[in-house]
């Protein structure tokens, strides 16, 4: 397809999905052990936001306050919805595979490949479609093993 704004390409090796994490009233107090799933993968995004991507990020923000838990569960829902309907227009290729290395569907215009991802996977792309994947920022991660070579690291024991 010609866009009439070129994608980025994105590089996905950073993107690190978290086994173990434990979170007590809302604070990690297990990191989990860390895997690079994507590791010489890439997205490729449009590098533009929309007014509906940033409402639904703010939406998305925004899920707390008082409301009973089945009425804040079905809002979390109609937000997932919105945010991977909004991604899957922003994604326009990608050679991501799935946890057993098969290739994942293309997510242009498919915000169902995008819901069946683990969570991690779901905020890096968010933050990838926003150009701020760890990767990319300034203050990114030091490099973490591969998830080929069986050697990741346990970052609870490093300061």
């Amino acid at each position: 397809m010609a866009w009439k704004i070129p994608p980025r390409r994105v590089d996905a090796s950073d993107c690190v999905v978290y086994v173990g994490r434990v979170v007590k009233d809302g604070k990690i107090t297990e990191p989990g052990t860390p895997y690079r799933v994507h590791e010489g993968e890439w997205v490729e995004v449009l590098p533009v936001l929309t007014m509906r991507d940033y409402l639904t990020v703010g939406g998305l923000l925004n899920l707390g306050g008082n409301a009973n838990p089945a009425d804040q569960m079905a809002r979390l829902g109609k937000a997932l919805d919105d945010m991977c309907e909004q991604l899957s227009r922003r994604l326009t290729d990608w050679s991501w595979t799935d946890m057993a290395g098969k290739a994942l569907p293309q997510p242009h215009g498919n915000p169902e490949v995008l819901k069946s991802l683990a969570d991690d996977e779901l905020v890096w792309l968010l933050l990838a479609a926003r150009g701020e994947s760890p990767g990319e920022r300034k203050n990114a991660l030091p490099p973490l093993a591969s998830t080929s070579s069986g050697a990741v690291p346990n970052l609870t024991t490093q300061p």
